[in-house]
This record gives structure tokens, C-alpha cells and sequence, in this order.
């Protein structure tokens, strides 16, 4: 939503730049992809090949031209960040690629719920590429989650009313 409130406060209300802008950041995501991937030291000719098969596979044409699918490629590329910054982090143990990784852990939160997915993925990476980590990083990608998740609960708690079941229920119109 923010994306599109700015791009109305700039460029007004040209349905032309939506699209554009959408293009660019379907391209975006899929380099990030690509340096991702690449972080993990798979073959560069046939990650070439997958993303060229990606940048044009109907399955993705929505997020490239449709305007509402905006968070799924904001998704993607937070999502590719946070990996890329959570590799580096591990491989140099830097504070830096920490605060970047949640950074972007935290834009993917708020871009799209399913982020939440990340979370055993990071473990999953850490061991289906035999990643060296540390106790000592443990416990700081624990405590660096811990305050990010609390905060997006809170948030979300907030915004999204629960509606009991029972009342939900009672509502639906067969």
C-alpha cells in the first residue's frame, strides 16, 4: 500500500507507470533471485537458463502486469534480500548482514503474512547447504526475531478485529 500511495503522490494517477513500475520490480526480483541463488554456488549458466525460463513462464504474469500483485514481487525480492544478507551474515559474521537480513525479514513481514514461511526455511537452508553456524549466531537471529514478531502480532492484532467462529458461522448465507 505504501508503494502505491507514494507512486500516486509523485507520478498521480497514469495507470501506464503502475505497470512500469511493476515490470521493474518483477526484473528486480528476479536478480535478486538469481544473486541469491548464486550465493549458494549453483551452477551460473544453468541459474541464467532458470531465470530466463521464469522472466517469461505464464505462471508468473500476474506479478509482472497485474497492479494488485505488487506484494507478491515485493515478497520476492525482500524475501531474496533477507537469504543473500542471512548467508553473508553466517559466512562473515558481521552485524551488519544481521541488521540487514531482519531489515528485510521485516519489509517481506509487512509486504505479505506468508513471510512467516521464511522462518524454517532459514533453518532448512542452513542445513541442506551445510552452512556453518555458530551458537553465538543462533542466539542473535533469536533475539533479533523475537522483538520483529512480537511487534507485527501486536500490529496486526490490532488491525485485523477477530471474529469468533460461532459468529462467523451463524452469518454464512447457504
Amino acid at each position: 500500500s505504501l508503494s502505491f500511495a507514494l507512486e500516486s503522490m509523485i507520478l498521480r494517477d497514469n495507470p501506464a507507470i503502475y505497470h512500469t513500475t511493476n515490470l521493474i520490480l518483477f526484473i528486480l526480483s528476479l536478480y535478486f533471485t538469481y544473486f541469491f541463488l548464486s550465493k549458494l554456488n549453483f551452477n551460473t549458466a544453468i541459474l541464467k537458463f532458470l531465470i530466463l525460463i521464469a522472466s517469461v513462464h505464464p505462471v508468473f504474469t500476474s506479478a509482472a502486469v497485474w497492479i494488485p500483485a505488487r506484494n507478491d514481487t515485493l515478497l520476492m525480492i525482500f524475501s531474496s534480500l533477507s537469504f543473500i544478507n542471512f548467508i553473508s551474515y553466517l559466512r562473515k559474521n558481521k552485524n551488519t548482514y544481521l541488521l540487514l537480513h531482519f531489515l528485510f525479514f521485516t519489509l517481506a513481514l509487512f509486504s505479505k503474512e506468508t513471510t512467516i514461511i521464511l522462518i524454517p526455511m532459514y533453518i532448512l537452508l542452513v542445513y541442506s547447504f551445510e552452512l556453518k553456524i555458530t551458537k553465538q549466531q543462533i542466539i542473535k537471529n533469536i533475539l533479533m526475531l523475537l522483538p520483529i514478531l512480537t511487534i507485527y502480532f501486536i500490529l496486526r492484532n490490532t488491525a485485523v478485529n477477530a471474529i469468533p467462529v460461532r459468529d462467523f458461522l451463524l452469518n454464512i448465507k447457504y
